[in-house]
């Protein structure tokens, strides 16, 4: 696996070496995101940016997204191993 990055004072671009995504994808995802009227997108692969677009920096109000956000906070502790999706009720 992959080592994890966490921005500090800024974010570290991702480097296209080892890159999981095609250019060609990413061009496709951008043209989607501009078709479909998106705000902002931020793409991270192992905590590091692969593509953004719009005004990253502005608030915008969402709504929604917080079962997407939890999955994704619950996908960090079961990478590292300390939750098994395996265990049961009665094993915990």
């Amino acid at each position: 696996m992959t080592s994890l990055s966490f921005p500090g004072a800024g974010w570290q671009p991702a480097t296209s070496e080892g890159s999981r995504f095609s250019p060609d994808g990413l061009a496709a995802v951008l043209d989607e995101a501009r078709r479909i009227d998106t705000a902002a997108l931020l793409l991270l692969d192992n905590g590091r940016p692969v593509l953004e677009f719009g005004d990253l920096a502005r608030r915008y109000k969402s709504h929604s997204i917080r079962k997407s956000l939890l999955s994704a906070l619950y996908g960090i502790h079961v990478a590292a191993g300390r939750i098994d999706l395996a265990a049961t009720l009665a094993d915990l």
